[in-house]
Parts: structure tokens; C-alpha cells; sequence
């Protein structure tokens, strides 16, 4: 539900962190439309993304800066447009952005001060890279980022930061490699897309850019070293049952596959490793102890799915 409050940039900004499961990385799904006295509006949420179009819910600020783009998506039926904006009369500018910030980030903001754009996430190693595609129309030398860092903790382990200042006309690959000096496992994921590079999600105040510059994402994945790709979408339907599970877990799947299911022990150790075939596959827990686990469904090297489960004796 949108929080329709008087948001005064004063201090720093701060984001609540929560667990996330694999969101809509194609943009296809995440949409809703809103009622509003200037006419309706879409924004988009997932449960990784979340853009700052609740604004255009503040008397102060109003403007959208994240639409749904369905003439030219890269791939499926849409993709994400990022619109920097200065609202009239207001000495505020608003980059077109979206990334892992809270759906309540201005009722953060009231209640902590502060911005922390990460997000809690289920890694079974470490990405490499993050890879997509984008189109870039900058208005009078701004340039875009896309931002990309991974943690354990409140220790970062990798991180990487695109900036384009040219125009980018039609869609064209990226991809953000990252190094690590450590073998931690990430646990939790900072990723933003913005129109706008010259920002600054400690004291929106500060950000700066031009009106109207314009920034297309479509179809982001995570890269493995091992030479797998986990695309952040979610169109791939999974149901368990039961969760937690004692004897056995049951796995529902929307389509046929043939596919191989991998399932981590929570420090990251594989612990099973079976074959899928059908829409349907029971795995036996007999020899797998209580606790919680991740498990993957590869399929020619793409994970079809990703998620956790929890085994209860």
C-alpha cells in the first residue's frame, strides 16, 4: 500500500532490509497501476526492485521517474525507462532510479534517517558478474550508473559501478565483473539502475543530472563462475509442500523439465544432487538434517528457479 505523506529531505535516508526471494529481472510482472487526481500511473515493485515513484504522491515533488516501457522491450512484452526529473517550482532533483530500496523508503526515511540500499539475498556462491542489456539517452553530458555490490554482513565483498556518458541508442549488452579477495559467501546484494550517475541516496539534496535523461534496463542475470546464469525472473512457476518438510519435500513445477535439482546446506555445502524429469518430483529427506537449505533447478546451464526450505524432524 503507498504511504501518501510530506517527505522534506533533511539529513540522510535510510532503507529497511528484509529477505528477498528471485525477482522479476525482465520487468514483465512486477507492475501495478495506481489511481491518482492527474490520471492513473504504473510503478513497479518485486521483491528485489523498487523504483521512487511513490514521490508523485508528494504535493512537494510529484513527478514520475520509472515507466513501464512496452513499445521496444529488449525481450517479452516490457522493460524498465528511468526518467530524471527537477519538479516544478523545486529546487529537488529526482533522478530516474530503481533498485534495492524499501517499498516504504520514505516512511524509512521518517523513521531512521538514513539510506541503505541493499537487500538481504540467497546466494550458493559467488556472482561474478551482473549482466543485461540498456539504452542510454543523456540530456546535456549526464551520465548513467548501474551500481552492483555484494556483502556478508556489513562487509562488502565485491563491487562494481558503471557509468555511460554516451548515447546508447539501440539495446546493447553489459556486464558488471566482480573481484573478490575473500571466499565469503554473499548474503546480501546492492543493485541500482539510475538515469542519472551523479547521485546521492545518503541526502537526495545532492543529487544532481538533467531533466529528461533516459535510461532503458531489460533482462538482468547473475553470472557463476562455474559458467551458470541465474536470470532475475520470476515466470518460471515452483510450488513445496510441505514447508518446513519432515520425511520429504514435494516439488510442483508449471512446465515440464528435465533439469537437475541441487540443494546447499546453508553455509554453502551441497548436500543433494538429483535429476528432474515431469512437472512433478518428491526429494527424500531421510538422510538431510534439520535445518534450512537452498536448492537450485539447472537446466543447460540457467537456473530455472532458486529458492529455500526449511527441514523440520
Amino acid at each position: 500500500m503507498k504511504k501518501w505523506i510530506t517527505l522534506l529531505f533533511i539529513g540522510a535516508i535510510t532503507i529497511s532490509i528484509s529477505a528477498q526471494n528471485i525477482p522479476d529481472g525482465g520487468f514483465e510482472t512486477g507492475w501495478s497501476q495506481y489511481p491518482h487526481t492527474s490520471g492513473a500511473y504504473w510503478d513497479y515493485e518485486s521483491a528485489l526492485f523498487y523504483s521512487l515513484n511513490e514521490l508523485y504522491e508528494e504535493p512537494l515533488i510529484g513527478v514520475l521517474t520509472t515507466y513501464r516501457e512496452t513499445s521496444n522491450p529488449q525481450q517479452g512484452s516490457d522493460a524498465l525507462k528511468l526518467v530524471s526529473k527537477m519538479p516544478s517550482g523545486s529546487n529537488i532533483f529526482i533522478p530516474g532510479a530503481i533498485g534495492t530500496i524499501s517499498p516504504d523508503f520514505i516512511q524509512e526515511f521518517l523513521d531512521n534517517g538514513g539510506l541503505d540500499v541493499r537487500k538481504n539475498f540467497s546466494f550458493t556462491e559467488q556472482p561474478v558478474a551482473l549482466m543485461g542489456y540498456y539504452k542510454y539517452t543523456p540530456i546535456s553530458g549526464d551520465s548513467a550508473a548501474i551500481d552492483f555490490a555484494v556483502y556478508n554482513g556489513e562487509v562488502e565483498l565485491a563491487a562494481y559501478k558503471k557509468v555511460e556518458k554516451s548515447f546508447v541508442n539501440n539495446w546493447t549488452s553489459f556486464y558488471l565483473p566482480l573481484t573478490y579477495t575473500t571466499t565469503d559467501l554473499p548474503n546480501k546484494v546492492k543493485i541500482l539502475f539510475v538515469a542519472s550517475a551523479a547521485y546521492d541516496f545518503a541526502n537526495l539534496q545532492n543529487c544532481q543530472g538533467r531533466e529528461n535523461s533516459t535510461l532503458y534496463i531489460d533482462n538482468i542475470a547473475f553470472a557463476y563462475a562455474s559458467g551458470l546464469v541465474e536470470p532475475l525472473m520470476n515466470d518460471f512457476k515452483v510450488e513445496l509442500f510441505p514447508n518446513p518438510a519432515v520425511d520429504g519435500l514435494n516439488f510442483t513445477f508449471g512446465e515440464e523439465v528435465n533439469a537437475e535439482l541441487l540443494v546447499y546446506s546453508i553455509t554453502g555445502a551441497l548436500v543433494a544432487k538429483q535429476n528432474v524429469q515431469g512437472t512433478q518430483y518428491r526429494l527424500n529427506l531421510s538422510d538431510i538434517e534439520t535445518g534450512t537449505y537452498f536448492y537450485r533447478l539447472i537446466s543447460d546451464n540457467t537456473i530455472l528457479t532458486s529458492g529455500k526450505f526449511a527441514v523440520a524432524k
